[in-house]
């Protein structure tokens, strides 16, 4: 009976290791990286630069000794990642007589160029290799795994990574440069978990003026965008606490009160958010509130930025809630706000305002909006203002005209006047 419950216990565990497993891989992101630069250095010719050569050569020490250095830009993994696994993998690119032992060693420094890179000048780097990998003879890829060294680099954004081999033939890989055959480069394969993003704490409440000993229904709206909700905790400042999602509570005394939420992620990430909620005293003598609301400018154009103010009262308490209805489909909570009217009209704007009390009283006004002056006072075409000119200038003449002849007549007449009172004295004369 005793062996039967061990082998059940050894096969829970077992399954256990394998659900986490896999939990762990399905959920793990992977990403193939480039060395963004790579080359080697020879004691043989310390001067020497090899940035440009297709091969990354790896030779026992010794008389033309080398070692490989590559770099890679961890810029693309999201900090702080949890790093799964990381593998570096070179192709070598021909059988070699005999076989090799290379090692993986981590350098700290990136301060590197692979133009200028030599014996002379590399970097230094880690006395303990990472990975050793023995049994290299044969064309094809061979992998270290690297994975202490890429969590060591994640925060410094770069890695550089060092083969240096213990004994055997030299071993010759290809490059980041080789050009006829991409896919034989050197890659960087890491599977990494990406890190949690925190939960949004959110929630609503069911009456905007709450009277004491009201049952308020509190429903939390939180998110959490890469897992779940796991635990509510709400504070209602009155001394008492609930953990359930959405809970109902009543306030026995007329404050202010501060409620907050604070949810927590299936990772363990927490986020908090405070809202005020103002408890009002019942009254059965409550007086309204008196709402009233003016605007400018006044009058309005198409597009013009309107300011409505608020000139509203309250004789026995303070006026809490403010609800604007613009009359075309758009309305503010705000108490003072502004507005543009889009298409000329008449629009018939109404304030709604709530007492601490829960008493409301209503005002709208009428507000004409009118065509903007371009609209309305199109340009007149040339050739109605030829034709003004042109009539202006004939009924002028005509009336010069006119005043011509009269002027003849009346000079005529006085002529024909002064002619006969001429006569008449001659007249006189002979008599």
């Amino acid at each position: 009976m005793r062996k039967i419950k061990n082998i059940f216990c050894f096969y829970l565990i077992f399954i256990l290791c394998i659900m986490q497993l896999f939990t762990i891989f399905v959920t793990a992101d992977s990403i193939e990286l480039i060395p963004i630069q790579d080359s080697y250095i020879n004691n043989y010719s310390p001067n020497d630069n090899y940035g440009y050569f297709d091969e990354l050569r790896v030779t026992i020490p010794g008389p033309g000794y080398k070692i490989a250095y590559l770099k890679f830009n961890l810029s693309t993994i999201p900090y702080p990642a949890t790093i799964v696994s990381a593998e570096l993998k070179l192709y070598l690119n021909q059988d070699i007589s005999e076989t090799a032992t290379i090692s993986a060693y981590y350098c700290s420094n990136n301060n590197w160029d692979e133009l200028l890179i030599s014996w002379l000048n590399a970097p230094s780097y880690e006395s303990t290799p990472i990975y050793t990998r023995s049994a290299i003879a044969f064309e094809g890829w061979y992998s270290w795994n690297v994975t202490s060294a890429v969590k060591t680099a994640l925060s410094n954004r770069t890695l550089t990574l060092i083969l240096d081999e213990n004994d055997g033939a030299s071993c010759y890989f290809f490059s980041k440069d080789i050009d006829y055959n991409n896919e034989k480069r050197p890659k960087l394969n890491i599977s990494y978990e990406p890190p949690n993003v925190p939960p949004t704490a959110n929630f609503s409440y069911s009456k905007s003026i709450p009277m004491i000993g009201d049952i308020i229904q509190f429903t939390d709206t939180s998110y959490d965008s890469d897992g779940y909700i796991s635990s509510w905790l709400w504070n209602f400042n009155d001394g008492t606490n609930s953990t359930i999602s959405n809970p109902q509570h009543k306030f026995n005394t007329a404050r202010t009160y501060n409620v907050s939420l604070e949810v927590t992620d299936n990772d363990g990430a927490k986020n908090l958010v405070t809202k005020t909620i103002n408890v009002s005293q019942p009254s059965s003598s409550n007086i309204p509130p008196n709402a009233f609301f003016t605007f400018y400018p006044f009058p309005a154009k198409i597009n013009d930025t309107i300011q409505f103010v608020d000139f509203s009262n309250d004789t026995d308490g303070v006026i809490y809630f403010y609800y604007w209805d613009f009359g075309d489909g758009n309305t503010s909570e705000l108490k003072n706000p502004t507005k543009k009217f889009d298409k000329a009209g008449t629009y018939s704007v109404s304030l709604k305002v709530t007492d601490n009390n829960a008493g409301t009283n209503t005002y709208t006004n009428l507000i004409i909006i009118t065509a903007s002056d371009d609209n309305n006072n199109p340009p007149i075409p040339i050739f109605i203002v030829i034709t003004l000119i042109s009539v202006c200038a004939f009924v002028l003449l005509l009336i010069a005209l006119l005043y011509w002849r009269e002027q003849k007549k009346i000079r005529e007449r006085l002529r024909e006047r002064l002619r006969q009172e001429e006569q008449e004295r001659e007249r006189e004369k002979l008599k």
